[in-house]
């Protein structure tokens, strides 16, 4: 049973929780979970988005999402389902109902927002690892890391919301040998405004490029208002690298 109004008769097996904010609180709130009871009900955060851009958000809120989801995914034993609403938006004068939504469309063409790409970039891997973050007070940078099961594959997601690079030293422990050489996959853009529309539909989507000079201990700076999933791959599988 999932309940999103509250339930006296028997306990529920998962609350359907709904935020509807800004970018801002959203980053604010990256711990929101951590503390959270864990021998309760499992969440369902049903309806969340940050509330910036019209009719699609723009790169700003897709920096809140991302933040915000890192500390959904870090806490997935007991955030157990996540869904961005509203999905879809007629993007015709006087169609739309709500005024940030992930995906716009019309009777010619559909575009996908940057928190879109968000979704996707976040959507791919699975099996959450531990993460610790050691950084100066008033840090804008927030991070994850999962790992593909099959093949050992680490994905390190970091969300840059400052305007300025942010270098990161990062160290893998309780692994064994990684590849050299990796993948890189970014969305951002010159400025945190940036938001696609019909006719410019790719002022901010992510971009992929390959890196190299990883291993278990490597530097790597993060672009401004910058999404990063970075690709770490077995060196087992890739001896050539």
């Amino acid at each position: 049973m999932i309940a999103t109004t509250g339930v006296t008769s028997r306990s529920p097996d998962i609350i359907d929780e709904h935020y509807y904010r800004g970018p801002e609180s959203f980053e604010n709130d990256v711990h929101h979970y951590d503390t959270y009871k864990r021998t309760g009900p499992k969440i369902f955060v049903g309806e969340w988005a940050s509330q910036e851009g019209f009719p699609t958000p723009n790169l700003h809120a897709a920096l809140g999402d991302a933040a915000w989801l890192i500390g959904l995914e870090r806490n997935s034993d007991i955030v157990i389902l996540e869904s961005y609403a509203p999905l879809l938006v007629n993007i015709n004068p006087g169609a739309s109902q709500w005024p940030t939504n992930l995906i716009g469309y019309d009777a010619l063409q559909s575009y996908g927002s940057p928190s879109y790409y968000v979704q996707v970039m976040f959507s791919k891997h699975r099996v959450v690892l531990p993460t610790t973050l050691t950084s100066t007070g008033g840090s804008k940078v927030y991070a994850s890391v999962t790992r593909d099961s099959r093949d050992g594959t680490i994905y390190l997601k970091v969300v840059n919301a400052a305007a300025d690079p942010q270098p990161l030293h990062v160290n893998l422990n309780g692994v064994g040998e990684v590849s050299h050489a990796g993948t890189a996959v970014i969305l951002t853009s010159t400025t945190p405004s940036a938001s696609n529309k019909p006719g410019d539909t790719a002022k901010a989507v992510p971009v992929t490029e390959r890196v190299h000079s990883l291993g278990r201990s490597f530097d790597y700076q993060f672009a401004p208002f910058s999404v990063t999933v970075l690709q770490i791959e077995s060196g087992n599988e890739h001896h050539g690298d």
